[in-house]
């Protein structure tokens, strides 16, 4: 009780077992949009966070942000059957999944590295927009480009090309949305990580009907393929362009301005009191005062990082899982019905289905992380379920995996590939929200310090990026398992 106290108070507490916190709160404090409303009466966000509620605004803006951030991946992994035919007739066409994973994650494991080695709150709002207007233009190229005819060879190397620079943008994007979430709580982190998955199930619904229509017009018609990707890009410009206006609409609020004020505008002295002692006097040690907005050094870094260990290689594990077969081998595994049948065994069909089945299934792990029953915030708990999610891995290559040497099908069913389908999405997000939202978080992770939040968020996302890289380039061995040839060339 003296604990809570000092929070709403802000004078120091005074029991003696108490662990000392950090003025004027330990943990995430989210601002009430006006100080002189009442707050919020405890309910299932503060029963899962210890603070008050957010804003329904404020979490929407959150939410589609981070549909945002993960736009361009989705779009480029979703169009992939687009893309495959346009590399109709080359080596390449086989391997094009890897080589877009891999090039896409490098890129933006280099670009994030960066960005979180400079990240500063304060430049947080300045860093969004910039970023998601070089990723309007990139869309808006993608766009034009299904108007152009070229070859095979000159598509594969826009496309890669394309890919890079989305996921350069999109780092920053990134970066800058958890440092700011990590800001506004444990529930601002997992609208973010919500908003992740919505879109992937938007975007990939878009392209079920763009295939669907493509097929209706004409089962080898490359027009047809053509104009349905010219409309799911364009969509997705629109898209952006609302998102742009959604995070101005934001910045113009005295909630936000409050919750960044501590990073912009430090206290006198440049520093706050760090430490509150057992007979109420702030006492002073070798962490009793910090600069909030301050500029990272590399040491800052290793240090949270090391803090947060069991954290960071959890999530990133969990990506390496994910990457190491989807889409470059889960893209290959074919209905074991004739597709003559029923327009659902059609590759393009199946294919486009298979990433609405994985991204309804994330969507929903990523949700379930609003329900106190099924999180986890203990790191040895959450590491343990992210390595069982390897499983996987077998359960996949015993489906009907086109080009697989030496055997047929171990699972001879649409519905069961379809049903492992959902459950790895579903455990890819309900574990990887459920450690983003742990990892920040000064009331379940007991080592933090108020002005490590955001570190701890971005050292975590991009711990995140590096498990992506790892997967997508396991994902070549794991094809040259699949085929027996030549990975990197397809043949």
């Amino acid at each position: 009780m003296s604990y809570l106290f000092s929070l709403i108070t802000g004078k120091p507490s005074h029991s003696k077992r108490r662990r000392l916190s950090i003025a004027p709160g330990g943990g995430y404090a989210p601002i009430p949009e006006d100080p002189t409303e009442p707050r919020t009466s405890a309910g299932l966000e503060q029963e899962i966070t210890g603070v008050p509620p957010l804003g329904r605004g404020v979490r929407w803006v959150h939410f589609s942000l981070g549909a945002a951030v993960l736009l361009p991946w989705n779009a480029m992994i979703t169009a992939m059957p687009y893309f495959l035919s346009r590399l109709e007739g080359s080596a390449l066409q086989s391997s094009f999944a890897s080589w877009l994973a891999t090039s896409f994650t490098a890129a933006n494991f280099i670009v994030l590295g960066y960005a979180t080695y400079t990240s500063d709150v304060s430049e947080s709002a300045l860093r969004i927009r910039l970023s998601m207007g070089a990723i309007i233009i990139m869309f808006m190229l993608l766009t034009l480009s299904t108007l152009v005819p070229t070859s095979a060879g000159a598509y594969f190397a826009f496309t890669i090309i394309i890919g890079m620079l989305l996921a350069s943008a999109g780092s920053y994007t990134s970066n800058s949305l958890v440092a700011l979430a990590s800001i506004f709580g444990p529930m601002a982190m997992q609208s973010v990580m919500s908003g992740q998955a919505a879109i992937g199930v938007l975007v990939s619904l878009v392209q079920l009907i763009s295939a669907w229509l493509s097929i209706g017009r004409s089962a080898t018609s490359s027009g047809g393929e053509s104009r349905s990707a010219f409309g799911f890009f364009g969509v997705e410009v629109v898209f952006l362009f609302g998102c742009m206006f959604a995070h101005s609409w934001l910045t113009s609020l005295r909630v936000y301005g409050r919750a960044i004020e501590p990073w912009t505008t430090p206290s006198k002295g440049n520093s706050t009191p760090a430490l509150q002692v057992e007979d109420g006097v702030y006492g002073e040690s070798e962490e009793t005062s910090v600069t909030l907005g301050q500029k990272r050094d590399a040491s800052t870094l290793w240090k949270v990082a090391r803090k947060n260990l069991t954290y960071n290689f959890a999530v990133a594990y969990v990506f390496v899982v994910t990457l190491a077969v989807y889409p470059s081998i889960t893209t290959s595994i074919k209905s074991v019905h004739d597709p003559s049948t029923s327009v659902l065994f059609n590759p393009l069909i199946f294919t486009a289905l298979h990433f609405l089945m994985f991204n309804i299934g994330d969507w929903i792990g990523r949700h379930l992380c609003a329900y106190p029953i099924f999180l986890a915030w203990r790191p040895r708990n959450l590491l343990f379920l992210s390595l069982a999610r390897t499983i996987f891995i077998p359960l996949f290559l015993m489906c009907n995996v086109e080009g697989l040497s030496g055997r047929g099908p171990v699972i001879h069913s649409d519905f069961i590939y379809m049903l492992i389908l959902l459950l790895f999405g579903i455990t890819n997000g309900q574990v990887s929200s459920n450690i983003m939202m742990a990892a920040p978080s000064t009331d379940h992770n007991k080592t933090l310090l108020r002005e490590e939040i955001d570190t701890a968020a971005t050292v975590a996302s991009f711990c995140l990026m590096g498990g992506l890289l790892t997967g997508s380039i396991l994902s070549f061995g794991v094809w040259a398992m699949v085929c027996g040839c030549d990975p990197f060339r397809g043949s």
